[in-house]
């Protein structure tokens, strides 16, 4: 037998079980990350925004989304309204007024957008103190905030649910939208998924959200807007209406 010394040449080396150590703990790892993923909106959601904004520099942020939940829970719009998702940002919240929605205008526009497109107004509704001629006051700050950049605005009518009261207001407060911010783009969404002033059933699941249909629907008059540029004036699509 021969004993190895400093001058012998060392005994090959396989390095097949390292590998496949390290195949073994990455597997084991990402798999619940992956299973996060797909299963939670939230994370997809999250992980879009943070492209979006991070890829920024090389493909610049053209949309923005703002407002209240309705908005937010449309998610990744850029790929609802089948455009680059990495240059399309949804700032919207949860129970978001018409003077917060002020403030996520004036956040949309640090991007410099050729368009936001939002809907508000719900929520005002709730508020015990709630003045119809203030939340519009709040809308026309909004406008003006992106007229002055030279962003198109895009505001879809706050949408109906099932409660009669609530829908009565809303009704008051998006006639008025229609009658005086003259220079947005309205889209009145109510018309397909609201024909008789309460949300129908099948675009809902519990009477106030809204589902996929619903989402369906808003999408293709966002499409119809971008169809045209930012001067397009759409005509009615599935039973919506636009105006600008």
């Amino acid at each position: 037998m021969k004993l190895l010394t400093c001058d012998d040449e060392q005994l090959p080396r396989s390095w097949a079980p390292l590998f496949q150590k390290l195949t073994r703990t990455y597997l084991i790892l990402s798999i619940p990350v992956v299973a996060l993923f797909v299963c939670s909106s939230g994370v997809r959601f999250a992980a879009a925004q943070a492209l979006a904004r991070g890829g920024s520099s090389v493909i610049p942020i053209s949309r923005v989304f703002c407002g209240d939940l309705y908005t937010r829970d449309g998610g990744v719009w850029g790929w609802r309204i089948a455009a680059n998702p990495f240059g399309t940002l949804n700032l919207a919240d949860a129970r978001v007024a018409s003077w917060q929605f002020v403030q996520q205008v004036r956040d949309a526009l640090d991007h410099r957008p050729k368009t936001i497109y939002a809907s508000i107004g719900r929520f005002d509704i709730d508020d015990p103190n709630y003045d119809e001629s203030r939340t519009l006051e709040h809308l026309r700050q909004a406008l003006e905030l992106a007229n002055h950049e030279g962003t198109h605005l895009v505001l879809t009518l706050a949408p109906y649910g099932s409660n009669s009261v609530t829908n009565t207001k809303l009704a008051s407060l998006n006639e008025r939208i229609e009658q005086e911010l003259e220079d947005a783009t309205i889209l009145d969404l109510n018309n397909t998924i609201a024909p008789q002033g309460t949300l129908l059933t099948r675009f809902t699941s519990d009477g106030e959200h809204l589902n996929e249909a619903a989402y369906d629907a808003w999408a293709s008059m966002v499409k119809a807007t971008m169809a045209g540029g930012d001067t397009f004036r759409p005509a009615e699509t599935g039973g919506g209406k636009a105006r600008r």
